[in-house]
Parts: structure tokens; sequence; C-alpha cells
């Protein structure tokens, strides 16, 4: 893993890693060690937590994103652990896997995310990851759509392709109304306030600019809606100096990240994903199963979760004045929101945990039944 964070594409791995863990007594238990990059001599604050939990997670400590002085640590600890299978996340510990060669002798499993190519550095990781997948035994990834340009971009045979939906644990319980008016009180905002909900890293792919512009024109025709954005990143700034163009800055609330978001689901009105690329969103699930309505970008695997008017709106990317009239739609129309929540909520049994485990525990033994006993 590459995060210093609990972010949306590690949460899978760590909840798998529980599941694994209740499951010891299984006939095949299926046993996770983690690994993750740090640039500084402290570990954190989620290596930490991890640890006081009970798992193995090694830390590798590296000067910049690419390093390669981290081969002599990543081949210490291959050759420590001895895994039967190596499960890389991400392009970067995709090409160091493959560069150092630390999948002779054992299988590799690479899970793709999804291309962002938001600048000529991301263009260049993307590019080295093209190389790095054609190594791998299989190739998780998150979407078909994504698997379908895998095979004819990357010349990947589909029969080392396979398609696994990020899980969500439901929390199997409705939403907390103190939650929601705790927050709205911390947050400044009465009870007759709307509040369009966005959770995410704060990057270009996200585009979130297109949600600030379309929070402009939805706050003409419904004037007491607000934007709560839940999450950082290095897009920050330039949102905020388009806010003050905008003159939106009021009307729309950086929150950083938070560890948990349940309360702000528990407040929203409406949730708003506007990005240019995804595979299955994390995010869509937790606004699934909080019943928050949803208006989204129809972009990577999307349009495999959500059936337009079905589970919530999609508009196409990049569409500005789409966004805003779904969002105000949404806003106007209590029994639309009713009726579309609930039915995005009822499709969440196809991503329950156990179904997820018992998927890579499947491709686990398909990619190594000579190693795996």
């Amino acid at each position: 893993m590459d995060d210093t964070v609990i972010s949306g594409k590690v949460k899978p791995v760590l909840a798998l890693a529980r599941h694994a863990r209740e499951h010891r007594g299984a006939s095949r238990p299926l046993e996770l060690s983690m690994l993750t990059f740090v640039r500084s001599q402290d570990d954190p604050d989620f290596v930490r937590a991890l640890r006081a939990e009970g798992f193995a997670i090694d830390v590798v400590r590296e000067r910049r994103r690419f390093d390669f002085q981290v081969f002599p640590q990543l081949r210490e600890i291959v050759a420590r652990r001895q895994p039967h299978v190596l499960w890389t996340h991400g392009a970067k510990t995709h090409f160091l896997v493959r560069a150092a060669q630390l999948h002779r002798g054992r299988a590799w499993v690479a899970l793709h995310h999804g291309y962002t190519a938001t600048s000529l550095t991301w263009t260049l990781y993307d590019q080295l990851d093209r190389w790095s997948l054609r190594g791998a035994d299989r190739v998780m990834t998150a979407c078909e759509a994504f698997a379908v340009d895998l095979n004819r971009r990357l010349g990947i045979p589909r029969e080392r392709l396979s398609v696994h939906r990020s899980p969500i644990a439901a929390r199997g319980s409705p939403r907390t109304r103190s939650h929601a008016e705790s927050l709205r009180r911390e947050l400044g905002l009465g009870a007759d306030a709307r509040i369009v909900l966005s959770v995410g890293r704060l990057s270009k792919e996200k585009a979130y600019g297109d949600l600030i512009q379309a929070m402009a024109r939805v706050k003409r025709a419904v004037s007491k809606s607000v934007l709560v954005v839940v999450g950082e990143g290095p897009e920050l700034s330039a949102l905020e100096r388009l806010c003050a163009r905008l003159d939106t800055s009021s009307d729309v609330r950086f929150v950083g990240y938070k560890n948990d978001v349940s309360p702000y689901y528990d407040a929203a009105d409406v949730f708003a994903l506007t990005s240019h690329t995804e595979g299955t969103p994390n995010v869509l699930l937790e606004a699934m199963d909080a019943e928050v309505p949803i208006v989204t970008t129809a972009v990577g695997g999307v349009p495999e979760m959500i059936t337009h008017r079905e589970h919530g709106l999609l508009v196409p990317r990049g569409d500005i004045e789409g966004i805003a009239s779904a969002i105000v739609e949404l806003l106007s129309d209590a029994g639309l929101r009713r009726t579309l929540a609930s039915s995005a909520q009822r499709t969440l049994a196809e991503y329950s945990f156990e179904r997820y485990y018992a998927k890579v525990q499947a491709l686990f033994d398909a990619a190594a039944p000579a190693l795996i006993r």
C-alpha cells in the first residue's frame, strides 16, 4: 500500500484482513500481512492503530515516491514473510514488484484502480503501470469497464483479468438524528440548511471544481443549500480560490479528512460525486448504506452500480449544468430522494464482504495452485 491515511482503496484491504482473522478456523484460512511506505522516521497513525489491533504490518522507509533504494528493504521483508501470494495495490507497488523481481517463485496478483493522467508525472506513472501489469499472474480491477480497457489496450488476456467490486460492511442501522443535529451545530448550519455532501481526495480527477461551479448555480434555485466537502489533497488551495472567485466561500465548507464520516452522511440531504474517472467508488457505497440520494457522473464502473433514476441520478462527465440540475431536482423532491435512496440501499447485498472474501480467496488459489496447500 502507498497511503498515509485509511483511504477508500485501503478500506477493503483492512476489512478483508479483519474478516480473515475472524475466520482463522476455516478449512482454508487466509493470512494477510501488510506493507506500506513512509517518508519519515515516524510511523503514521494508521500504522500504529493497525498494530494495536494485532495486524502484521511492515513499514518501508523511502525518500521519494520512486526510491530504488527501497529494493533491499522489500527483498528482506518478502524473504522473512515468505508469502504464497503478493497482492499489490497501485502503480508504485506494481512497478516495484516487477522491477525488483519480487514475484519470482510466488504468485503475484495486482489490483488495478484505473488511470488518472491528471499531470505529466501521473501520465508517466500510468505508462510504467502498463509495463508492470503485464508481468502479473492475475489482475484484479474494480469494474468491467476497466477490464475491457486492460484487455484492449494492454493485451492482458481476459482469463487473467477479474472484476472485484469494492465491498462494504453495511452498518445496519438507520441515520442517527442526534449525529445530524450535532454536526449541523458544529458547522454553524440551521435545521433548514440543505446539505450537499461530497467525500474524497481533493485531486484533479475528482473534479471538485465542477461541483463547486454547479453549486453556485444550485444556490440560485435553493437558497439554503450548502456544500460540505470531507477530504484533503493537493487541490485545496485552488478550490478555495475558485470559491472566492465565485463568491461562494461561505456556502462551501472544506472540513478536511475525517476518520469517521458517518455523521456527515447522517446530516446530508444529497450526496454528489463529480469525478472524471472512477472504478467502484467506496463513497457511493457509503452513501447508499446511509440512504443518502446520489448525484454522480457516469464514469468508469459507476453505471454498473447505479441505474439512472432507479438508484440515483447520472450525469455526463464535466456537465456542470447537468450536475446542478440533478442536485436541484433532488433537493426539491423529497419523494424522489426517498425512492432513490431506498432502491440503492437494497443493492448492497451484492457488495458484502463475505462475497468479496470468497472471490479474493478463489483468485489467490487460482493464481498459485501449486504453492497453496
